[in-house]
């Protein structure tokens, strides 16, 4: 029988690391589909149009945005929540850093749509 060594902690560590990172790095593609599927100017458009009070279309708009940037902001939040996993776990202090920064992009690429997310509101708001 063949039996394979006991892994170290730091192996350990590392499988942590490299899982949650892969974890980290796959919410960034679904909340990009998040963002297309309710906030883009065509999803907005339809929305207003579908209601017939203009001030009806309009707050259903605002609600997709407003639904929508909450799930981007929750996903990019994962990637803080899993550093201070893994820094619970190994106390490391270093890598730790890296979940923070990927999430510190992923709020600037929430913050992009949500700024285009707007300007569609706006230009909305201006027909009614």
């Amino acid at each position: 029988i063949h039996r394979s060594p006991a892994s170290s902690p730091g192996q350990t560590q590392q499988i942590i690391f490299f899982t949650l990172l892969a974890m980290t790095l796959a919410a960034f593609p679904i909340a990009v589909l998040v963002g297309g599927r309710r906030m883009t100017s065509e999803k907005l458009t339809a929305a207003f149009r579908t209601e017939a009070d203009p001030a009806q279309g309009l707050s259903v708009a605002i609600s997709r945005v407003r639904t929508g940037a909450i799930i981007m902001a929750a996903l990019g939040e994962v990637g803080a929540i899993y550093g201070l996993v893994f820094y619970f776990l190994s106390g490391d202090s270093i890598r730790p850093w890296v979940f923070i920064a990927l999430s510190a992009v992923h709020y600037v690429l929430t913050m992009m749509k949500l700024k285009t997310a707007r300007e569609d509101i706006d230009r909305l708001s201006q027909r009614h």
